[in-house]
């Protein structure tokens, strides 16, 4: 990544007289109550229509600064910042051996839907075919998503949902063959 930071002051511009918002890169967007984003998690467009917001986000951030080439923590960054100019969240990330793990706090959106915006904005960075995120666990506001294969997301979940702490979970993932965090 070019440039590792994210500049907050050139992500969003207000053009009060033609009622547009835009951000980087003159995409248009539009500002959602939350409870309009509530009632979409409730719906069956959820998945549809967090992947667009988070291809959206994802091509902002590659097209800002790059993604080839880029550090994790570099790239964390800029997601970081444009989920936190959406109004999504606050970023950050934990490395727990080989697993990433995006932690998500004050977010407002539902785990499915947090989960298909953050693959979608990581897909349309990389050259990474597939790519998901799946839930591990929330604590209030803070949400934590394990970025893996899709095959791996699934025996993920299949063990969070018989019971097993998120932690084991990841750790039982590394010692399996073929666990591809």
């Amino acid at each position: 990544m070019a440039d590792s930071s994210f500049d907050a002051a050139r992500a969003v511009r207000f053009d009060l007289p033609s009622g547009s918002v835009r951000a980087a890169g003159d995409a248009r967007v539009a500002l959602v109550p939350v409870e309009a984003l509530a009632a979409v998690g409730k719906s069956g467009a959820a998945e549809e229509v967090a992947g667009i917001i988070g291809g959206a986000i994802g091509k902002r951030v590659a097209s800002r600064a790059g993604a080839s080439g880029a550090t994790v923590e570099a790239f964390a960054t800029a997601l970081g910042g444009e989920l936190a100019v959406a109004g999504y969240g606050s970023l950050s990330l934990e490395r727990w051996g080989r697993a990433l793990v995006l932690v998500v706090d004050h977010t407002v959106l539902p785990d499915a839907m947090l989960g298909t915006l953050l693959a979608s904005a990581i897909a349309a960075t990389s050259a990474r075919g597939e790519v998901a995120c799946a839930a591990l666990g929330r604590e209030g506001e803070t949400a934590r998503f394990l970025v893996t294969s899709k095959s791996s997301a699934s025996r993920v979940r299949g063990w969070i949902d018989s019971g097993v702490k998120w932690g084991d979970a990841l750790a039982r993932l590394h010692s399996k063959n073929g666990g591809d965090a």
